[in-house]
């Protein structure tokens, strides 16, 4: 879904996507219970009416491995994956998701 609108790949691999990171996205798949569904709709509830620079005082997506180079720069020992993100790949992960949330709706309701 994220690759397929070019908001996948981190600012510092890909300036033109500005997303998550594969790591990224697997640590954030599994801080919502492994589902991506559940992932999206938080992303999306705590995006809402929200900038980029807001959005990112209050998401986290832990990276729960250590980083050694932290107590040499003095910062926090764990990364924060949404510092990986730009406002460009915000803006494309809000809609990709907002669209594939609602084709999972539509999937959904024809099943019932």
């Amino acid at each position: 879904v994220l690759k397929d609108a070019n908001a996948y790949k981190p600012q510092r691999s890909d300036m033109t996507q500005g997303g998550l990171g594969g790591v990224g996205v697997e640590n954030w798949i599994l801080q919502n219970g492994g589902s991506f569904v559940d992932a999206a709709k938080s992303f999306l509830e705590n995006a809402e009416g929200k900038s980029f620079e807001e959005f990112k005082k209050n998401y986290f997506i832990w990276d729960f491995g250590q980083n050694h180079m932290s107590e040499t720069r003095g910062t926090y020992s764990h990364d924060n994956f949404v510092e990986n993100m730009s406002a460009e790949g915000y803006e494309k992960m809000k809609q990709a998701l907002n669209e594939y949330l609602l084709t999972m709706d539509k999937v959904s309701n024809k099943s019932r």
